[in-house]
């Protein structure tokens, strides 16, 4: 919670530790497998209820809201300058409140396919994409977060009740909010909330994607573009040890750093000067940036 007094807009995000590379898990000891793309087809299906629209009551409260889906997070959002308490507790029950029937769920299969096939014609998108599918190769982040109309085709009624049942809890859910807000009054509202979905506990364990070694590669993708782009990506070997989320951080910013470094126009004085002062190299004085990289 982050108060910012004398501000007039506030924002909340509700974070579930749940996205599309987690296709394969552990529930109570039993291996799980679902169809690809079904965290973001949760997503989908929350904002679709038996009674009532949810962007329509985030309107009357005077709100926006949204939602996207990542590798490891399904993300819900609002904003708004007034109603900030309504408009919260909207966040709060209408992820915790799922609605699932035969007939909407293949329906959104539809929709969804027509997603899938508009980002095919997104150059940037089928860059990143690419670039993932070879860093990662025959695991679940070489998957479409939104999947494919084939593995579309294969989510049922059931792999939603059973995704969501597993990941859509409270101690598995992560609430950020900031602005022109009263802490005290914010967490008196999640507590009265709260009462209403009680906690059960799960034994769930993600089963993390094991990629196969790689050599250098490069692949061209062909596409009507007026400027052509381009994707350098390198895969990192760090392993990520419970308890030691900032050695985390540290590596994530450092590879950060590096490619800042090496790939931004306006950095490379500064990687000049770092090299200079943390190598002792002498380059000539008069050496200039003479090109643009388009990434």
């Amino acid at each position: 919670m982050n108060p910012m007094t004398g501000f007039k807009r506030t924002s909340a995000v509700l974070s579930v530790n749940y996205g599309s590379a987690d296709t394969s898990f552990i529930r109570d000891g039993k291996l799980i497998n679902q169809p690809a793309g079904i965290a973001h087809f949760l997503e989908h299906k929350m904002f679709d209820k038996r009674d009532y629209d949810v962007f329509e009551l985030f309107n009357k409260n005077g709100g926006r809201s949204n939602a996207y889906t990542s590798f490891t997070k399904t993300n819900y959002i609002f904003s708004s300058t007034d109603n900030v308490n309504k408009n919260l507790e909207l966040l709060l029950d209408f992820v915790m409140q799922p609605y699932f029937t035969e007939q909407k769920v293949n329906r959104e299969k539809g929709i969804i396919a027509q997603e899938i096939n508009m980002y095919k014609n997104d150059p940037d998108n089928q860059l990143f994409t690419t670039s993932v599918q070879s860093m990662y190769p025959e695991t679940a982040l070489a998957d479409d977060i939104a999947g494919s109309e084939e593995s579309l085709a294969k989510i049922t009624v059931g792999d939603l009740k059973l995704a969501y049942d597993t990941f859509y809890r409270p101690e598995n859910m992560t609430l950020i909010i900031s602005g022109n807000l009263v802490p005290e009054e914010i967490m008196s509202l999640i507590h009265q909330n709260q009462v209403k979905y009680p906690k059960h506990e799960l034994n769930v364990q993600f089963v993390a994607p094991q990629p196969k070694s790689l050599t250098g590669q490069t692949q061209i993708l062909a596409m009507d573009v007026s400027r052509p782009k381009a994707s350098f990506t390198m895969r990192g070997n760090f392993k990520l040890i419970p308890g030691e989320e900032a050695v985390s951080l540290k590596y994530e910013l450092g590879l950060s750093l590096l490619m800042n470094l090496f790939f931004l126009k306006t950095q490379f004085s500064m990687m000049i000067y770092i090299i200079k002062e943390l190598l002792t190299i002498h380059f000539p004085s008069k050496l200039r940036w003479s090109g643009d990289l388009h990434l």
